[in-house]
């Protein structure tokens, strides 16, 4: 067996309200890596991939997120700082 080099990141893009089929923004560079031994170790080494996330009471925005094949994790941020990060990244 060899280790995998391969690298799943979790990436973001914002659609038209009106045709959610046209894409508005949609940057090069990812918002979440394997970074944490448990992100990088397990079943599926080194892949971060996307549960669905949601707007809390308090502003804040939740992103749940598996990690590794073996995980499930939760990354906080608000919806502000994701729209910041798809108009202003490259």
């Amino acid at each position: 067996m060899t280790a995998s080099t391969e690298n799943y990141y979790l990436g973001v893009c914002l659609l038209d309200l009106e045709q959610p089929w046209k894409v508005v923004a949609a940057p090069k560079s990812f918002v979440l890596a394997a970074e944490e031994i448990y992100e990088c170790v397990g079943q599926t080494p080194n892949v971060v991939f996307t549960g669905g996330g949601c707007e809390m009471p308090d502003g804040s925005y939740h992103v749940y997120y598996g990690a590794a094949g073996t995980r499930v994790c939760l990354a906080v941020t608000t919806v502000k700082e994701l729209l910041d990060f798809c108009l202003n990244q490259p």
